[in-house]
Parts: structure tokens; C-alpha cells; sequence
């Protein structure tokens, strides 16, 4: 048989081998229908008022695009089916919506993370000789448009908007180094750090700054539960409030040293 060579249209998206081990596996096949669905469906990058890994839909839009044929007869699922599935997949951690005029806008969570075969373990195994010349020119692509200093750059932004205090800066490095403290090397790379802070930047700053204290109050890292535990902590967070004076241990190393460095400022935030 003779090899094709062309290029595949439409481009492709990643899937995590762990969905063999998630909810939607054991969940009807209309979540996985689904899911796969809004992954093809989210934006790759930036696009008007969507950022990446986000679209904009509407139920019946979705209850057209997931039916599917039985003979001349075409099956629907029920509007209930459907957000039954996307309550599973909100549920675990794996998308969110927000109600616009006239639909919804989808956000798939983490989706530059899931999206990057960098991030995968062995994601060189198997290729081809012709699939590893368009690996190279597609990272030589993606290193033209993320250059690092760039990178840097947005990161720095971000980061102070987030965490524009000195005594806030320091909750920032201390999850840092508490989510740095679970990989092997020891280190974030910077890709990932700022897909977590586009990722808060969706939330009140004091929702971000109580789900990160939650988080490290309870140690978390301890138990090799990284940034999508820490997102899913945020999310659920109340906005936060402001701590008496007087310094009480929390429990956790990192946290109180957070609080103590602000003591020493004058207070805490």
C-alpha cells in the first residue's frame, strides 16, 4: 500500500491516557461523546474574545452535533442527557461555562497543559521518521510565536496582577515551591506556570489567594496533588478574609511562613 504523505486537514487534539481511569469512563457514552466533542470544538489559540481551549455554543447546538443515526431515524439526546454529562465533566474539574447572550461560553480546563505533547511522559516512543519532521517544524512553529522572554514577560504580568504586594509575592513563590517540590526535577516549567495563572486570572484575586492558602494549609503537595488540584480548590473558594492579628500556627510550614513574613510587614492580607 502506498504511504500518504498529505498533510491531514482540520488538525488533531491529545488524549490523556488517565480518561481510561476518570469519571467519564464509567459514566454513559454520551459523556465521552461529549467531551471528545468539546475538545475538538475548543479554540487552539486566542481568538476575538475567547482565549485558548475556549468556544462558544449553545444547547441545541450541542443536542445537534452529539445525535447520531439508528437506521433512517435520527436519535437526539434530551436537553436533561446533556447537561447531565456536562455536570460530570464540570465535576471533575475537566471544563467550565459561563452564561453569555444567546449561549455559553466552554472552557476547557488546563487545556494548553493537556495540549502540549511535551507534558506527556515516553512522547517520543513509536514516532515515524516523517511524524518527527513535523513534530520539528510544528515546535519550531510554537517556539516562534513563545519565545521565551516573552513568556517571561506575561508571567511577570500576570503574577503581579494576581500578587501585586511583596507579602502576596510571597504566597505566589511559596506555592510555587510547593508544587515545584512534587516533580522529579524539581522545577515548573514555565509554560505551565502560565497556564495556571491564566487560568486563576478568571477568578477574584481573593478567591486565588484563599484557595492557595487552602491548599497549602492542608499540604496537599504532600500528597503529590499538583496545579489541577490547586485550580479545583480555587474554584470551589470563597472569596477570603481578612485574618485577626496575632500569629497561630496553620498547620503547615510554608503557609505559616507566609503569614509570619507578613507580620513582620505590618500585617497580614
Amino acid at each position: 500500500m502506498e504511504a500518504i504523505s498529505e498533510p491531514i486537514k482540520g488538525g488533531y487534539i491529545l488524549l490523556a491516557r488517565k480518561l481510561l481511569t476518570s469519571e467519564v469512563m464509567v459514566s454513559p457514552p454520551l459523556t465521552l461523546k461529549l467531551w471528545i466533542w468539546f475538545l475538538l470544538q475548543a479554540s487552539f489559540k486566542d481568538h476575538g474574545n475567547l482565549k485558548r481551549g475556549q468556544f462558544f455554543t449553545r444547547l441545541k447546538d450541542i443536542q445537534k452535533a452529539i445525535s447520531y443515526k439508528i437506521g433512517f431515524r435520527t436519535v437526539r439526546p434530551t436537553i436533561k442527557e446533556i447537561r447531565g454529562a456536562m455536570k460530570v465533566l464540570m465535576k471533575s474539574q475537566m471544563m467550565g461555562t459561563m452564561k453569555v447572550l444567546h449561549g455559553m461560553i466552554v472552557s476547557i480546563s488546563n487545556y494548553e497543559y493537556y495540549q502540549d505533547f511535551k507534558n506527556y511522559e515516553g512522547h517520543n516512543e513509536g514516532q515515524s521518521k516523517g511524524h518527527n519532521e513535523g513534530t520539528i517544524l510544528r515546535k519550531k512553529e510554537r517556539n516562534e510565536r513563545k519565545d521565551p522572554s516573552a513568556i517571561s514577560e506575561e508571567i511577570a504580568f500576570l503574577a503581579s496582577k494576581l500578587f501585586p504586594s511583596s507579602g502576596e509575592k510571597e504566597l505566589f513563590y511559596q506555592v510555587g515551591e510547593a508544587i515545584s517540590s512534587i516533580r522529579k526535577t524539581g522545577k515548573v516549567s514555565p509554560n505551565i506556570i502560565l497556564a495556571q495563572l491564566k487560568a486563576w486570572e478568571k477568578y477574584p484575586v481573593s478567591q486565588v489567594h484563599a484557595g492557595i492558602k487552602t491548599y497549602l494549609a492542608k499540604e496537599y503537595y504532600k500528597e503529590k496533588k499538583g496545579e489541577e488540584y490547586l485550580l479545583g480548590i480555587i474554584r470551589k473558594s470563597p472569596q477570603e478574609e481578612k485574618r485577626p492579628q496575632g500569629f497561630k500556627s496553620t498547620g503547615s510550614t510554608l503557609l505559616d511562613s507566609y503569614y509570619r513574613k507578613q507580620d513582620e510587614q505590618g500585617g497580614r492580607g
